[in-house]
């Protein structure tokens, strides 16, 4: 890799210290520049490697349960010692009464925790008819003997609360132009096309139809794929997106997919050309998974219909996803080479640079020096 050519500074250096100050020198600070030159070309290689393949996937879930704990006590038994003079000391019993205040969270299938607010919870606990039980903890309190009300789901789709939270995790093929080659994608292109970005995680909730702000399409059918979402999140490893673009050529696909790099491991993308009547122009579709029939499936599903109804394709969709959708592994491109950018380099070399003169200028100055050159 280019950047080690910058181990070619500390020899200079040295070179250097050999030819003019060889008397300044004790044999041992020779090999400073080269330790520190390699830490610092490695620290850097891992700095960028890991920025520029760090990624964001969606989980998906809904919430099993939340949870009130009541306030309650305990007494800390802790002894203290202080000073009473020149070589003495003495102890004291120092234990106290610490509170813990009242809290409430909610988790969800994923086993992920969300610290809520008491209003919150109210409302959680209407949204599941009030299927609130007692759980005894069973703690060694003091004096207030603080307990757990849990919330359950009961197991209705209309009672069920959606929630997402995001992961980091390696992405190679983001950061590696040698096998994919996805074209790179311009403000001015996401622009002409209408691309999408990945919208903002709010209240715990992320969209799945995006291109549509109809109330229709954001309360009725953005639910039916939220429901989706959330019962194939864990199962099987699935975020599905509907991405709707008005009035478009089919090149917008492929910028789209060339700008979303094909979508993160776990995502099944679903990209539709419509007019203002959401009459069908086109279909296609882009994910990770190996199970191409899959997405040839869903588009010739979705161009059968000729008039786009999300409704009936939720239906039909919930199913073959279930059965058919196979996350891709991605250590499977563990074998791409991460090649530097030019900046990259030229910061590499010019700290490795700095730092050389920095510890060379050490080396001359300090007291050690080479008694045999006497």
């Amino acid at each position: 890799m280019i950047l080690y050519t910058a181990i070619f500074i500390p020899i200079v250096v040295a070179i250097i210290l050999y030819v003019f100050f060889s008397h300044k020198t004790v044999w041992w600070e020779f090999l400073i520049p080269f330790a520190v030159s390699i830490l610092c070309i490695l620290t850097i290689k891992i700095i960028s490697e890991n920025g520029r393949t760090d990624a964001i996937e969606y989980w998906n879930g809904y919430i099993v349960h939340a949870d009130y704990f009541e306030e309650w006590n305990e007494y800390i038994h802790q002894t203290c010692t202080t000073s009473c003079g020149k070589d003495c000391e003495y102890t004291y019993d120092c234990s106290y009464v610490r509170d813990h205040p009242p809290e409430w969270e909610m988790v969800d299938n994923n086993g992920i925790k969300f610290g809520i607010y008491q209003d919150v919870y109210e409302w959680i606990k209407r949204k599941f008819d009030n299927n609130e039980h007692f759980v005894e903890l069973n703690r060694n309190f003091y004096s207030k003997d603080g307990d757990e009300y849990a919330t359950i789901w009961p197991w209705k789709k209309e009672n069920f609360i959606y929630v997402v939270t995001k992961h980091h995790y390696e992405n190679r093929v983001q950061a590696s132009e040698s096998v994919f080659n996805f074209q790179p994608v311009t403000e001015e292109d996401k622009q002409k096309y209408g691309l999408f970005d990945y919208p903002p995680i709010i209240n715990n909730q992320l969209p799945s139809i995006l291109g549509d702000s109809s109330y229709y399409m954001k309360e009725i059918d953005n639910r039916q794929y939220k429901w989706i979402n959330a019962i194939l999140g864990k199962e099987k490893e699935l975020r599905l997106w509907v991405l709707l673009f008005k009035n478009p050529s089919l090149q917008t696909f492929e910028q789209q997919k060339s700008y979303w790099k094909n979508g993160n491991k776990n995502e099944f993308v679903i990209c539709v050309g419509i007019n203002d009547l959401y009459d069908i122009n086109w279909c296609q579709v882009f994910s990770w998974s190996e199970k191409e029939d899959l997405k040839i499936e869903v588009r010739n599903k979705i161009l059968d219909q000729k008039r786009l109804n999300l409704d009936v394709l939720a239906d039909w969709l919930l199913p073959e996803l279930k059965e058919k959708f196979v996350r891709k592994n991605f250590s499977d491109f563990d074998y791409l080479k991460i090649e530097p950018t030019g900046t990259e380099i030229l910061i590499t070399f010019i700290i490795v640079l700095v730092v050389n003169i920095c510890l060379s200028l050490y080396i001359i100055f300090n007291q050690f020096e080479d008694e045999t050159n006497d």
